[in-house]
């Protein structure tokens, strides 16, 4: 960049930073007119405006997303730096090539979140929200989660991207087996609690779609998530998107649902507090409710709600974790486990001994493997095996 060009640069900078204080709605080509203006310049005397205009459009309107949506065909993308980028795919990828300085790249996440009206500063380092981006024509819905520069040792921000499927996914492409199509078509009619279990992006959101649209039309649903991803009727659904800077939070909302006469609630995800009422609205009645859980195994799923529920309990005195899992298992009626975007494992929950849960295996995938290269028929009824 010419001497002439960097100091018109710097001047433009200026001038952004300025308007940016007074709103969020800015115009590359105003900008550029009143810089030349203020410096007495024409835009004869610059060499180019390309570099510029890059610039803006990768700090204003984070243009660096859409190329790396364009360029590369995965689900999900960490910027642990403007200089390191990892694709996530079957080839995992570092990418090392620098598109925007430390300061430039908050400042773009600055603007990101601005635009969207979300709070993100010393006071609130973390966020994570739906983001649509227009890539060649199509729309394509991210779930960015970023990190404040304030929470690294090195003041660096970080920014993870995951695709959101847009795909009407069906029943079928989870599982190739009818029998576990039939069970989970049967759950869902039957009005079962169901927790859908797995890793981080092993389908557990796009199962719970799955299972949304295999329930009854014209039920009217309440469906409470933090970032929007189950796609709902508007007619007969009723949205609730928390925003915890602000005091509305998945548990609050999932005290308002049972207000709301739902046939069904659904809860994007449990981490946290929301597992109290959600799970006692469960204990006390209410059919039909689904939500899913980061969890090993299904066993695991019913381990890990009684430690969360034991965690966020606010009895002074603690309530015993025997008796928690007792709740809990009479609480959940069915949990699926995904893996790599497959059903592996449904099983029943009938209650609980001491610390041990008392399950049956509805569906096993590796049990159905294990028993075909025996030889053993696949139809073996293992719905009255409890085990522990």
């Amino acid at each position: 960049m010419s001497q002439i060009n960097q100091y018109f640069f710097n001047e433009f900078k200026m001038l952004l930073s300025e308007k940016a204080k007074k709103t969020i709605h800015l115009n590359f080509k105003e900008i550029i007119l009143e810089t030349l203006e203020r410096n007495n310049l024409q835009e004869s005397d610059l060499d180019n405006l390309n570099e510029i205009k890059d610039w803006f459009n990768k700090v204003y309107h984070q243009s660096y997303i859409d190329d790396l949506l364009k360029m590369y065909d995965a689900n999900e993308f960490i910027i642990h730096s403007p200089s390191d980028i990892e694709v996530q795919k079957k080839d995992h990828l570092n990418l090392k090539v620098e598109f925007l300085s430390n300061e430039d790249f908050v400042l773009s996440l600055v603007f990101l979140t601005q635009k969207l009206g979300i709070d993100w500063n010393f006071n609130n380092p973390f966020a994570s929200f739906k983001n649509t981006r227009l890539v060649d024509g199509n729309e394509i819905d991210l779930r960015v989660s970023i990190t404040h520069p304030c929470l690294s040792p090195k003041a660096q921000a970080k920014a993870f991207l995951r695709v959101h499927a847009k795909e009407n996914f069906k029943i079928s492409d989870f599982s190739k087996d009818k029998e576990a199509h039939e069970i989970v078509e049967k759950l869902v009619s039957d009005y079962k609690n169901i927790v859908i279990a797995g890793s981080t992006a092993s389908g557990k959101t796009s199962f719970l779609r799955v299972c949304k649209a295999l329930c009854f039309e014209n039920e009217h649903h309440v469906i409470i998530e933090d970032v929007a991803e189950i796609d709902g009727d508007i007619s007969n659904s009723t949205h609730l998107l928390s925003h915890p800077s602000e005091g509305k939070s998945l548990k609050d909302y999932c005290s308002y649902a049972l207000r709301m006469s739902p046939k069904r609630i659904l809860l994007g995800e449990i981490r946290s507090s929301e597992v109290i009422p959600f799970l006692l609205a469960m204990n006390t009645g209410h059919k039909g409710m689904m939500s899913t859980i980061h969890a090993n195994s299904a066993k695991d799923t019913l381990l890990r709600l009684t430690t969360l529920f034991s965690i966020f309990s606010e009895s002074k005195n603690g309530i015993d974790f025997d008796q928690i899992l007792r709740l809990i298992c009479q609480s959940v009626d069915n949990v699926i486990f995904v893996e790599n975007k497959e059903v592996k494992e449904i099983i029943e929950v009938h209650g609980s001994e001491a610390d041990r849960p008392i399950y049956s295996t509805l569906y096993s995938k590796a049990k159905k493997i294990t028993d075909h290269q025996r030889g053993l028929s696949t139809h073996e009824d293992l719905g009255h095996q409890l085990l522990a």
